[in-house]
């Protein structure tokens, strides 16, 4: 888990759950399978822990972190991290991240010429070219170039990471552009600081990834999968 300064509880909650979910859908995007029931996390402070390099909660909202803490949390499929962070006229939005069956050409760099080379081999949506740079494809490598290749996959798998937590559902109904041209502070209409942070990462990353005129039109949630339902 990324190492945190003091922190409020929603928001040590989102880290850990963000880190969980990328663990998780990592092999996926790889072309592997894996399947979770449910994930334990133990952590805490000891009271005389000034030195550790563990997580501490912010004294002024939790008073009894000052005595030493223990969470005890059970990650399960289909669980949002957005513990208190939503209000309940806010719903929230279960996503994976961006759809891999988005269209190759979504991409920053792709362009027309690369296109049609990615075209004529099948390698049509982010997912595809993803499996396809797993498996070192001849014939990529020798269309694109090494390096071109390794770049545009490395720019698929960043499209394509989870969100860090739950997006309310209104949210969703704009697009990565204005997101990231509004305050950070707008964001705390639905999210803790912490959180905040970490959905401006994540937004961020997609504008590295994804071609500005994409961002500009598309409501961000166009471009994001749902999980599957539970029976």
């Amino acid at each position: 888990m990324n190492k945190l300064d003091t922190v409020d509880l929603p928001g040590l909650l989102a880290t850990v759950h963000g880190d969980l979910a990328a663990a998780v859908a990592q092999p996926d995007r790889h072309g592997h399978s894996i399947q979770v029931s449910r994930i334990r996390v133990r952590m805490g402070r000891v009271r005389d822990g000034a030195q550790s390099d563990s997580p501490f909660l912010d004294t002024e909202r939790y008073p009894a972190a000052a005595g030493g803490w223990l969470i005890d949390a059970m990650f399960v499929p289909g669980s949002g991290p957005g513990i208190g962070a939503l209000a309940p006229d806010a719903p929230g939005f279960p996503s994976l991240g961006l759809s891999p069956d988005l269209a190759v050409s979504s991409l920053e760099g792709v362009g027309a010429v690369r296109g049609a080379i990615l075209q004529r081999l099948g390698v049509t949506t982010l997912g595809a070219l993803i499996e396809a740079s797993t498996q070192e494809s001849v014939a990529l490598v020798d269309g694109l170039g090494r390096k071109t290749l390794r770049r545009l996959s490395a720019l698929a798998r960043l499209a394509t990471a989870p969100p860090p937590v739950l997006l309310p559902a209104a949210m969703v109904e704009h697009s990565v552009d204005a997101l990231l041209h509004q305050p950070k502070r707008s964001l705390t209409e639905w999210f803790s600081d912490q959180q905040a942070e970490m959905v401006v990462q994540w937004l961020t990353m997609l504008e590295i990834a994804l071609d500005d005129a994409l961002l500009k039109r598309t409501r961000l949630k166009r471009l994001l999968t749902e999980p599957p339902r539970q029976p």
